[in-house]
């Protein structure tokens, strides 16, 4: 897939969008995609966060990663995981 910088953005674009989308999906469930999905979760109508791992976080940050999910999910954000 290619970053097109109008649908396919990558994270810095995403830092200086003029509009907030109805809809937007995070691709990858690192650090960024995380804080990406918490910020546009409480900002866009939906939010979904695609994930190629089951989990998302290294083992040392499972603890932290629970919690943002349980956060997230009350958000109503959706999570695909395992996916490619």
């Amino acid at each position: 897939m290619e970053i097109d910088k109008k649908r396919m953005i990558s994270s810095t674009e995403a830092l200086s969008l003029k509009e907030i989308p109805k809809h937007l999906i995070v691709i990858g469930g690192g650090v960024i995609g995380m804080e990406l999905g918490s910020v546009y979760k409480r900002l866009a109508q939906k939010c979904q966060l695609l994930n190629m791992h089951r989990v998302l976080s290294p083992q040392w940050m499972r603890g932290w990663e629970k919690n943002w999910r349980r956060v997230m999910k009350k958000e109503k954000m959706k999570f695909h995981l395992g996916i490619k």
